[in-house]
């Protein structure tokens, strides 16, 4: 299978971080989260003994633990990339939505405001949108 063959490449590269990561996706995939997380979180213990920060892996960890309510630590996730990586515009997303689900909704908007400046991806535009039909109600259009 290809998890299989993921763990036997590993097995001869244990420092190479991308298999980690790709295993961690495959697992992703297939709905397995809790390996998926595990994966992506060796990836990162990978990464801090042969650097550059792979901002991809600590967005994705972030995702899962949003996902899974796991709003802190999502949070945290971030916060430690953005000090790696301080313009990361989907980091700057993610703790955003993290700061908003914790009901810091003005800290959390200033950061999606700012990943949509940076980035200009549509998906933080929505959300910008959708919190603003929240506090005021349906635009007229």
């Amino acid at each position: 299978s290809a998890t299989d063959a993921y763990n036997e490449a590993i097995e001869l590269e244990p420092t190479n971080q991308d298999l980690y990561e790709e295993l961690g996706d495959l697992y992703h995939f297939m709905g397995h989260q809790d390996i998926a997380k595990e994966k992506y979180l060796q990836a990162l213990q990978v990464e801090e003994k042969t650097r550059p920060v792979n901002a991809s892996i600590y967005n994705k960890l972030s995702k899962l633990y949003l996902a899974e309510g796991n709003i802190q630590k999502a949070f945290n996730l971030c916060n430690e990339l953005l000090t790696l990586s301080k313009d990361n515009d989907e980091a700057l997303f993610i703790s955003g939505q993290a700061l908003i689900k914790m009901g810091q909704k003005y800290e959390g908007t200033v950061r999606v405001k700012k990943a949509y400046k940076i980035s200009n991806n549509q998906e933080y535009k929505d959300y910008l949108n959708k919190l603003d039909e929240e506090l005021y109600g349906p635009k007229y259009v």
